[in-house]
């Protein structure tokens, strides 16, 4: 398993760079907490949004048991309304949108809305991908 997250195409471009990594799928967030060098882990974030989770019922599970047991595992858990305005410019990292997925939905909603620019890396529109995004305005948080 080492060996083929080494090798990844998607893994590179996340090392290549030395913006904070949002991971919008918790399986990813827990693979790259796995195999990802210290440099990398250090720039990892899973975001939650429980003041809107009822937008994304199906993403609740995730985000509160990385809210409840984020800290024992050491990851870097917060909610968007923090993290924002403290990084604006990004990369994401996702794996296949599914509907249990809110931070993809999120984001393009922002870009549709003129907050956010969202700009496909790679590596090749296939999944894992990894897209630069750059809020130009911060959205109004609840």
């Amino acid at each position: 398993m080492q060996a083929s997250y080494d090798s990844a195409a998607w893994v590179k471009l996340l090392e290549g760079s030395d913006l904070p990594v949002l991971v919008g799928d918790h399986l990813l967030y827990t693979r790259l907490e796995r195999y990802a060098p210290p440099e990398l882990k250090r720039r990892l974030y899973f975001l939650t949004n429980i003041a809107e989770v009822k937008k994304y019922p199906l993403s609740s599970t995730s985000q509160m048991n990385f809210l409840l047991f984020g800290k024992m595992l050491s990851y870097q858990t917060m909610d968007v309304g923090s993290f924002l305005p403290e990084h604006p410019h990004f990369l994401l990292a996702v794996g296949p949108t599914v509907g249990t997925l809110w931070l993809p939905a999120y984001l393009l909603n922002q870009e549709q809305e003129g907050n956010a620019s969202l700009r496909l890396l790679g590596p090749d529109f296939t999944a894992p991908n990894v897209y630069d995004v750059q809020f130009t305005r911060l959205p109004e948080f609840p």
